[in-house]
């Protein structure tokens, strides 16, 4: 038990690191300055969705970009994934 919390302090410990070599590096762009709006989006996550997504002018749409990012006005219960499993269409797999 003890090498198990000595495991994950020094983990966490390098997570802080890098996170604060993160912000320190990296600049956020103004189209990303938003993200952070939304619940559990902070300073680290949005500047890795920003790294992640690259240039928004590649996206089709903004608006469809927005949809994606905004997760917390989406719920999604155990019930209604298992639903949303069971009412996908099953597609023909190759022999």
């Amino acid at each position: 038990m003890k090498a198990n919390v000595a495991v994950i302090q020094a983990v966490r410990s390098q997570v802080d690191i890098i996170e604060d070599r993160l912000l320190h590096e990296v600049s956020l762009r103004p189209e990303f300055s938003s993200l952070n709006t939304m619940q559990g989006i902070g300073e680290v996550l949005e500047t890795v969705i920003m790294l992640e997504t690259g240039s928004i002018e590649r996206l089709p749409a903004l608006e469809i970009f927005l949809l994606m990012l905004d997760a917390s006005k989406v719920s999604i219960t155990p019930t209604a994934r298992k639903r949303r499993v069971k009412a996908m269409p099953r597609t023909a797999t190759p022999t």
